[in-house]
């Protein structure tokens, strides 16, 4: 199957299409599909600033910035991963690890279009980096009379970011050893994000002093 039609299997079949990642890792495509958004997200949303706020080069930089962010970040996200599946028993390379992190994040899409949205709908100036997008729960707190922790912790559970965990867990244990607990890779994989949630929350408790 080709990468384009992997795009699309991993929304509705990803136990399939991740087994088809695993032997055959191809994540260019994924990692393309995600630059494209974050770059018509940004055009989106500078098309509603005012121009005179912001110089070409600024814009250039900023746009060049933003389209190696996903790749940097999923290249972080597969590498904490592959160092922590090696001590549990991995049977796959870091290129394995980083394809099948590339289309965990496809549904990442969906949170893309929801901000281009908002920033039809919204001055730019109003929209929140870790807000905007955001699809949970968190939508409906106002973030002015919520305490800083909890409305972390509940944007923290975003249906998209549920559904990526959902999609590595899957596919990360086609990386590793068939002797390996399913129950095991899960905590894994979900003890790395509520760890990054923790960092996010101690941050928050450092700032307020």
């Amino acid at each position: 199957m080709t990468s384009i039609g992997l795009l699309f299997k991993v929304l509705w079949s990803p136990r399939e299409a991740m087994f088809l990642v695993s032997k055959n890792p191809r994540p260019l495509m994924p990692l393309g599909l995600l630059c494209l958004f974050t770059f018509l997200t940004q055009n989106v949303i500078l098309a509603n600033v005012d121009s005179s706020q912001l110089s070409a080069a600024s814009e250039a930089v900023m746009l060049a910035t933003l389209l190696v962010d996903p790749i940097a970040r999923i290249a972080i996200i597969a590498l904490l991963y592959f160092g922590l599946f090696t001590l549990v028993g991995r049977i796959a390379g870091f290129k394995s690890f980083f394809a099948i992190t590339s289309f965990a994040f496809v549904p990442s899409v969906f949170s893309f279009v929801a901000k281009m949205v908002l920033a039809f709908r919204d001055p730019p100036s109003s929209l929140i980096a870790d807000v905007a997008g955001s699809i949970g729960p968190a939508m409906f707190l106002h973030r002015d009379t919520t305490s800083p922790y909890l409305f972390t912790a509940v944007n923290a559970m975003d249906l998209v970011n549920i559904w990526i965990l959902a999609l590595l867990a899957i596919g990360y244990g086609f990386l590793v050893r068939p002797t390996s607990s399913k129950a095991m890779q899960i905590v894994a994989v979900v003890g790395v994000f509520l760890l990054y949630v923790g960092v996010r929350l101690a941050f928050i408790a450092a700032a307020s002093r």
